[in-house]
């Protein structure tokens, strides 16, 4: 029980600035967990499972709803956030991109 209750302080979310059809704001929000507190795999997986079912509230975003599988950026492979919002290129150094122009055409946003 104590390893749940060290998974659960663990958690924290994330909201991205996405945008739905038409450029209106579409929040993500991204819930993360340190899991290395649940050395079960079967629990993991009951874990998750029971997590992604929820629903959830914001009083200031309404209900919200799961979306499975997660965001997924083409530019750096994480799946924390959607490719126009990859931080990375924005650093100096970065080698993942290979075109500069073609990312500000794509997403509108210097790298």
């Amino acid at each position: 029980m104590h390893s749940i209750q060290m998974f659960l302080d663990s958690m924290w979310v994330e909201m991205l600035e996405t945008k739905g059809q038409g450029s209106f704001k579409k929040p993500t929000f991204n819930v993360h967990a340190d899991s290395s507190y649940i050395n079960n795999p079967n629990a993991w997986l009951n874990i998750r499972s029971h997590l992604a079912t929820r629903d959830y509230y914001s009083s200031k975003f309404r209900h919200g709803r799961n979306v499975s599988p997660p965001n997924h950026c083409g530019l750096c492979h994480r799946i924390g956030h959607p490719r126009g919002m990859c931080p990375f290129p924005g650093i100096e150094g970065w080698k993942g991109l290979e075109n500069t122009e073609e990312f500000m055409q794509k997403t509108g946003r210097n790298p």
